[in-house]
């Protein structure tokens, strides 16, 4: 028996036969006579993935439509200039095949991405790689495929979004592992949307696997177990129909409100990146979206999307989830990450950089385009404009000038705009401790944890050395918390959580004690987050949010929420494989 771990993609446990797939292999660099010829190669092998790509839409829309829209960022990817051109310019320039130059293309658009301070961005490479190893095995000819069994676990060192939007939909298979990958890459998301468990960034998971063996995939826990004894396979099968039972109860509720036990109403809100998961997150019972992540529209494109793109993208979204409220946060990005036209020189410590809001403001006419927009926007239902990262009052300042500006054109010209309330997102210490002076310039404000314990905390969350000291629930971030709730009160102004920590079957009792009363969540964590909130009284989460301020270390403060509420909420903690 072999146990690995990665990281929990789509929660779930699944007991089936592993069924691999080979290793995408090494591509030699190799000298061509006819650099036309390789010219004509890529293209045919690009428009030959398209329409893969456009076939597994297609299914997805007859048997998942949901989950259709997750394969339009890697056809947008296909229809990429800048990675033709640069694989191109290298077959001709170089005199190389074009399968080399492929993925010497995808590294130039990768790179940057890799070292993003946003691990969002650093999942977009991970989907631009995938992008590249398919193109690759169309230019090679080999996607035979995998001999499916009942209850097959695929098992592969990565997975394209065409190749998982048609394996996944097979009811045949039950589990996926990969080697590479994050939770929130495509393949990660198609697994939730279609409700396959999976774990991905399993390092050695093609090695260990024996076609045809047994496999254990415990997507709560993170864990994959090949040849599996009769024991692990007894827990395996036990745990899964509890999970099943349970997912079932949840989504009977999932109309519910989010109302505790002694009758306190907590909202709950989704984070989307694309405009198509609104219809998902009405379908999980979002009361609006709480933040709406704008950078997918720029990324992978020659150019920086114009006005009526992105006017149409954030209208879609509004009208959509009309008459409920969609929050706009404005781009967070380096200025690296821009399309070609806009890109800065690479920070050399990009989470401290010029970046979100600093970059906004240092290219003025990238905002006023992308205000202009979300104004526009706004006649189509409930839009709130969000600036992240700011770090003091006058940053705010700053950019409500901006967005005044542009309101004073827009009308001047005669277009119609809506009325939209401006929030900061809450992500830097030094903001949070004059937050008393950040309230009374905005109409509703956010928390961001996933910077905010970053920052606080003197901690990558990339680094694999340091990464599990990023604790959220660390006192000094729970302190900054607390102050960021009584600032509020006093100011009466709405604060919302949308970090991680929000999702966090573990820490959200805290949270909610802290005196959170909005949370934006994941879309599929929407369900979890309701039951959560109902099992609880608000009275008893105060005095838990006091102790837990008072504790020495993140581990004492999970070890007091177990003991406190573990009887009510261990099956949900579970859920998250915690």
């Amino acid at each position: 028996m072999t146990a690995l771990r990665g990281i929990a993609a789509s929660f779930g446990v699944a007991v089936g036969r592993a069924v691999g797939l080979p290793r995408s292999g090494r591509t030699p660099r190799r000298r061509v006579a006819e650099p036309e010829a390789e010219v004509a190669r890529l293209k045919t092998a690009l428009d030959a993935s398209r329409s893969s790509l456009e076939q597994a839409r297609t299914e997805l829309l007859a048997g998942a439509p949901e989950a259709a829209a997750l394969l339009d960022a890697p056809l947008l990817m296909h229809g990429d200039e800048l990675f033709l051109d640069a694989a191109l310019e290298i077959i001709r320039r170089e005199r190389v095949n074009a399968e080399h130059a492929t993925l010497r293309a995808v590294q130039l658009l990768r790179a940057p991405l890799d070292h993003a301070a946003s691990a969002y961005l650093r999942d977009r490479a991970e989907d631009v790689a995938q992008m590249g190893h398919e193109i690759v095995r169309h230019l090679r000819g080999t996607f035979a495929a995998p001999g499916l069994v009942p209850a097959s676990v695929v098992v592969a060192e990565e997975l394209g979004a065409a190749d998982a939007a048609r394996l996944l939909m097979d009811e045949r298979v039950v589990g996926l592992v990969t080697e590479r990958g994050s939770a929130t890459n495509h393949t990660a998301i198609l697994a939730r949307a279609l409700g396959v468990p999976a774990v991905v960034g399993v390092r050695g998971a093609v090695d260990a696997a024996f076609e045809g063996e047994g496999v254990v995939v415990d997507g709560l826990g993170g864990r994959v177990i090949f040849a599996p004894e009769a024991e692990e396979v007894a827990q395996a099968e036990a745990r899964a129909a509890h999970h099943a039972t349970l997912s079932r109860a949840l989504e009977e509720r999932e109309g519910e409100a989010a109302e505790s036990r002694d009758g306190v109403v907590v909202t709950v809100l989704a984070n989307i990146e694309i405009p198509e998961e609104a219809s998902a997150a009405l379908a999980h019972g979002a009361e609006g979206v709480g933040l709406y992540r704008t950078e997918f529209l720029f990324l992978d494109r020659a150019e920086v999307p114009d006005e009526e793109a992105q006017r149409t993208a954030y209208a879609e979204v509004a009208s959509r989830m009309a008459p409920r409220r969609v929050v706009l946060r404005t781009l967070d990005v380096g200025g690296d990450k821009l399309p070609r036209s806009f890109r800065m020189p690479p920070a050399t410590n990009p989470a401290l950089g010029l970046r979100s809001l600093r970059l906004s403001l240092e290219r003025p006419e990238l905002m006023k385009t992308q205000l202009r927009a979300m104004l526009r926007a706004a006649t189509e239902g409930q839009v709130d404009v969000l600036f992240p990262m700011v770090s003091g009052v006058d940053e705010l300042q700053q950019a409500k000038a901006v967005l005044a500006e542009v309101r004073r054109e827009l009308e001047g010209e005669g277009v119609s705009v809506g009325d939209v309330r401006i929030g900061c997102l809450f992500e830097v210490p030094a903001a949070v401790l004059v937050a008393d002076r950040m309230l009374p310039e905005v109409d509703f404000a956010c928390v961001g944890t996933n910077d905010l314990v970053q920052y606080t905390l003197a901690v990558d969350r990339s680094d694999p050395e340091v990464a599990h000291l990023g604790q959220s629930l660390d006192p000094g971030v729970l302190a900054l918390l607390a102050h960021v709730v009584e600032a509020s009160r006093r100011a009466g102004r709405e604060l919302t959580m949308c970090g991680e920590m929000a999702a966090d079957p573990l820490a959200l009792p805290v949270v909610r004690g802290l005196g959170f009363r909005a949370l934006s969540v994941p879309v599929m964590s929407l369900p979890l987050v309701r039951e959560l909130v109902r099992r609880v009284d608000f009275g008893e989460l105060e005095d838990l949010a006091r102790q837990a301020r008072e504790a020495p270390s993140a581990a004492v403060v999970r070890g007091l929420v177990k003991e406190r509420l573990g009887a009510r909420l261990g099956e949900l903690f579970e859920l998250r494989g915690r």
